[in-house]
């Protein structure tokens, strides 16, 4: 994107605002480089012990599967729900940012002009109402993310209970001397469950919102070179 930056012509510098383009080579990147590698990496990771989890409770209660499927298939419905908001709100939050470095990095320029007017205040004002905006849009980024959370949540204890009850049916009804082991395998692993079931649902929904970062950054590496003379 550098290389192909400096060799943009002169007229899109003057036509894009300067925030816009330090916002790709600073927040963009940084998602691009630092968030994006681990957070797939921590997907496959939660993933893989998500499904040995529920592979041990079906077989130790092939019962569970019963519950698992409709579960699960709530699990994706709610992701899917999610993303299509978080996916536009994190855009949201992206583009806002942009004013904020522009405003900033224009009053650094004239900020002797700035002075000898004497309108500071009017500046500050205009600078805080863009990171107001900011704000607010990264506001209803994080509320998405604690719905999510608690959202999840509450349908993980129903995994669990649904775990735990048939257990107890499971013993009631056997006479094994080692269903009572196989009941305590079964809750521990249904613990587990919901807790990477959720992990998995918010990394997807977060890689999905990184994308973004990776699509403002190619539209930069598309830009038409200047022509040479």
């Amino acid at each position: 994107m550098l290389q192909n930056l400096f060799q943009c012509p002169i007229e899109l510098f003057e036509a894009y605002p300067i925030g816009r383009i330090l916002n790709r080579m600073s927040c963009d990147m940084y998602v691009i480089d630092q968030k994006l590698p681990s957070c797939l990496q921590r997907l496959l990771l939660v993933s893989l012990i998500c499904l040995s989890s529920l592979t041990v409770n079906c077989i130790q209660s092939p019962l569970f599967i019963l519950c698992a499927l409709p579960i699960i298939a709530v699990y994706w419905w709610i992701q899917h729900f999610y993303r299509c908001s978080s996916r536009e709100l994190q855009r949201l939050d992206s583009l806002s940012r942009a004013p904020v470095f522009s405003h900033f990095s224009d009053t650094l320029t004239g900020l002797v002009t700035i002075r000898s007017f004497r309108v500071q205040p009017k500046f500050v004002n205009e600078l805080c109402e863009k990171i107001d905006i900011n704000t607010a849009a990264s506001l209803m980024l994080q509320s998405g993310c604690r719905w999510l959370g608690l959202t999840l949540d509450v349908i993980g204890s129903i995994i669990v209970f649904a775990s735990v009850t048939i257990a107890v049916i499971m013993t009631e009804y056997t006479t094994d001397p080692a269903a009572p082991a196989s009941m305590g395998l079964l809750i521990s692993y249904s613990l587990l469950v919901p807790i990477y079931l959720a992990w998995v649902v918010k990394f997807v929904a977060d890689i999905e919102n990184y994308m973004n970062a990776v699509e403002r950054v190619l539209e930069y590496t598309g830009l038409e070179h200047e022509e040479d003379p």
